[in-house]
């Protein structure tokens, strides 16, 4: 019901007002979204994890979106400042953060992160 929800909102609010914008100006908030992605680094505070979690997993998972998030704030700045290559680049790290996911669930799949107790960040995994 909510990617219903979500959708709907997206056709008839978010995306009539995109439509009205520059794609760069379009692009902004879309990738500020993701300067957001530091959830799965709460992992690396005590207490919230299992202590027996693969750890090697959680840091590739976390460092990835640490990067995605820096990644995304380049793109942002660059599309701000109208610099001529800024939709390569937003292409380009599009395709690095879809990367980044895909990797991200292999590793939480292989790993069987949902069968450990995670906080918070078993909403991220599963």
């Amino acid at each position: 019901m909510s990617l219903v929800i979500f959708a709907l909102v997206a056709k008839w609010y978010i995306s009539p007002a995109l439509d009205k914008r520059s794609m760069e100006d379009a692009l902004v908030p879309l990738f500020l979204v993701h300067t957001l992605r530091y959830l799965p680094s709460s992992g690396f505070a005590p207490g919230p994890l299992d202590p027996e979690i693969p750890m090697e997993a959680m840091s590739q998972i976390a460092y990835g979106d640490v990067a995605s998030a820096l990644l995304a704030l380049v793109a942002v700045l660059l599309l701000r400042l109208r610099w001529s290559g800024a939709i390569a680049v937003a292409w380009v790290v599009n395709i690095l953060m879809s990367l980044d996911w895909l990797n991200a669930t292999m590793l939480a799949a292989s790993n069987e992160l949902v069968t450990y107790r995670m906080g918070v960040n078993w909403y991220i995994i599963s």
